[in-house]
This record gives structure tokens, sequence and C-alpha cells, in this order.
């Protein structure tokens, strides 16, 4: 038996209602879906989430100079004289190997060398901090340390390591180029060596720092249709989105009272595409770190649903020998026998139609009779 129809007939503005849960409706209405590009339902994301963070001062530390260690030799120093400064690998009080920039030479009386270094300087410089090591083999010296050529400290040689540490006052500094020099001292009558290692201009800016803010776009959007009673129903949305998007669908469980995820699709940016959907209440929900916008066209519907005005039977002769149908009766629980009369023969393998003038009820069982000259055939169902 056959009882359902197809119904394409439904416009969108009949029977469909849109409800923008989060984003903003610029445009259209449900009557904008009845029609292929005539108009568009356009929706724009609203905000989900927005975190903004104050700006405010912050502190910053910062190393002037390159190569405080000596591990690239003399690269980034200036130094005088030029033919008695070099690099020396040592091993520091811990066991380690660290490298020492160290001048050197032989001779009788007084003798003098220099090593500095040019580095910048920024705006909102709050202190600073010189930091070095430095020890002398020979009978005699001392080393003078200047800033822009104003001497910070003098510092008499010893022949074990030594190690300075020298707050300054930020008004030593020229915003922009600067200047630290070591001017060594020594008197000497033979082999003399000045070793300088580990230094080091730790500088503290304040600085402010701009306020920042992250942002969560999105788009939640509802669509129902109220249709009758039907067995499948299927509908397209013709969706676009200007940006790619990751698109959930969400469908109604309506026994639990909840939304139960259905589906996810990921749009190209302004390529028409369909939303196929088979639930009478759904929901698309999107989010973008970027605003979008949402183009709803066209809503295609059909429903598989009750014949309203009859419904048909098929006979076929799967025998061997040809069978003159007489009759077919039909019944429910609540309608009286109705008889049909058909008088038709079937040859084997033949198959008809018949179709019963009778509009059945959804959830009824039904009996039907197939009377034929010698036989009567049950069959039952329930539309």
């Amino acid at each position: 038996a056959n009882y359902t129809v197809t119904d394409n007939s439904y416009t969108a503005s009949e029977v469909s209602s849109l409800i923008i849960r989060n984003g903003e409706l610029i445009s259209g209405t449900n009557s904008s879906l009845d029609n292929k590009g005539v108009d568009y339902v356009v929706v724009v994301s609203g905000t989900v989430f927005n975190l903004t963070m104050p700006g405010g001062i912050v502190t910053v530390e910062e190393e002037a100079i390159i190569n405080g260690e000596f591990n690239d030799d003399l690269n980034s120093w200036s130094y005088t004289p030029v033919d008695e400064w070099t690099t020396i690998t040592y091993i520091n009080n811990t066991g380690g190997v660290d490298n020492a920039a160290v001048y050197q030479s032989t001779g009788i009386g007084r003798k003098s060398a220099t090593l500095s270094q040019t580095f910048n300087i920024g705006e909102g410089l709050q202190s600073a901090r010189l930091t070095f090591s430095y020890k002398y083999v020979g009978i005699f010296g001392y080393v003078d340390v200047y800033i822009n050529n104003n001497r910070i400290g003098s510092y008499l040689l010893d022949e074990n390591w030594q190690s300075e540490i020298i707050s300054l006052n930020p008004s030593l500094f020229n915003i922009g180029s600067n200047t630290l020099e070591f001017k060594i001292y020594i008197w000497s009558f033979g082999k003399y060596e000045f070793w300088i290692d580990k230094v080091s201009l730790l500088l503290t800016y304040s600085r402010e720092e701009p306020g920042s803010s992250f942002v969560i776009y999105g788009a939640d959007i509802e669509l129902y249709l109220d249709v009758s009673e039907y067995y499948n129903l299927t509908y397209k949305l013709l969706t676009l989105t200007n940006k790619s998007l990751n698109l959930e669908v969400y469908v109604f469980d309506i026994e639990n009272n909840v939304w139960r995820l259905e589906d996810k699709f990921l749009s190209d940016a302004n390529e028409w595409f369909n939303l196929t959907l088979d639930s009478p209440r759904i929901r698309i929900y999107t989010e973008s770190q970027d605003p979008f916008e949402l183009l709803f066209d066209y809503l295609y519907i059909e429903t598989v649903e009750l014949n309203p005005s009859e419904f048909t039977i098929f006979i076929r002769n799967n025998g061997r020998f040809e069978t003159e149908i007489i009759a077919c009766w039909l019944r429910n629980e609540t309608m009286s026998a109705v008889r049909y009369e058909i008088g038709k023969v079937l040859l084997p393998g033949e198959e008809m139609r018949i179709d019963i003038p009778l509009r059945l009820s959804r959830g009824s069982v039904y009996d039907v009779r197939i009377v034929t000259r010698n036989n009567v055939f049950k069959y039952q169902f329930m539309p």
C-alpha cells in the first residue's frame, strides 16, 4: 500500500520563524526566504566575549653592553694599545671555563691602556647598575671607570679577582649614544697583565604600555518550521558567510528539553552553500575573532505526508496461473468494512494498481482483504 505524498508547496513566509538570539538583523524577514536571489536575510555578528586589559606603567630591564663576557673575542670593544690586548680562556673559581680581555706587555715604568664601548640609552631610564670583575699581574696599578668622560670610580688592582657593583644615577647618561670606558694605569719592572671579565651595564626603564582587548564575535540564529504532520521533513537553507566560519547546527530535543549538536560545517568565504536539515527547530551558531556577516537567501521545504484524498494498493500475481481478482475489502478498528469491486484477471507476474478514494487516519490499523475466485488474501498496515 502507498498512502503518502510529497509536498513541496510550502513558502518560508507561511511556515518559518527566524529568531536572532545573538547578532543583529540588518535586513530581511522570513518572506525574504520565499524566492531565490530576490531578497536576503542579513545578520551581522554580535559580541560574545570582550576582555579589555588596561594600560599602565611597566618596568623593563635591558643589557646595554654587547659581548661583556668576551666570548666573541674583542668584538664590539675599542681598545688601546691595539697590539697589546687579547682574550684568554681561564678556569673560574667554580671549575668552569670563562674568557677575559687581557692587556699584557713587558717594560719598565708607567704604562696605560683603555678599553671602551659605545651604547645607546632610550627614554624613561630609571636606574643603571654597572658590574665587572678584574685582576692584575705585576707590581702596582689601578683602573678608573668613566661614563661619558665622567669618572665614576677608581680601583686599585690586585692579583686576585675582584668584583665591583656600581649603582649609577640616570643623570650620567644621554638619550642616544653613550660611552663606558676603563682606563688602566700600571707601574712595572717587567711583564704585566690586566684582566677584565663579566662587564655588564643593566638598565632599568619605566615605560607606559598601551591597553589591549580581546573580542570574540558570534551569531546565534534559531529557525522554526510550523508544518503539518509528516513522515519525513527535508529543507535546504541557502547560506553565505563573508568569512570562512565553523558553523554548528543544533536541534531541539523535545523529550529532554535541550539543544543537541547535530552537525558542523566549514564555510568558504563568499560562497553560497545549502544547509540541508531535517528537524523543524534548529539553531545555527558560529564564532570568530573578527566581525562577520551571514546571508540567507532561499528556504526550500519538502515533506512526505499522509495522502489527504486517497491511497493506493498494489496487487501482484506471483503464482503460476492466472487469477481473477473479484473485490477488495477494507476496515479499521473504528470503521465498518468497505467493499470495492475489481473484477480483473491477473496473469502470472502481472501487477495492478487500485486507487481507493478514502482518507486514512494516521495511527490506525487497517485490515485489507483481497478476494479472488478461489482465495482470500489478508494484509495489514498502519499509516
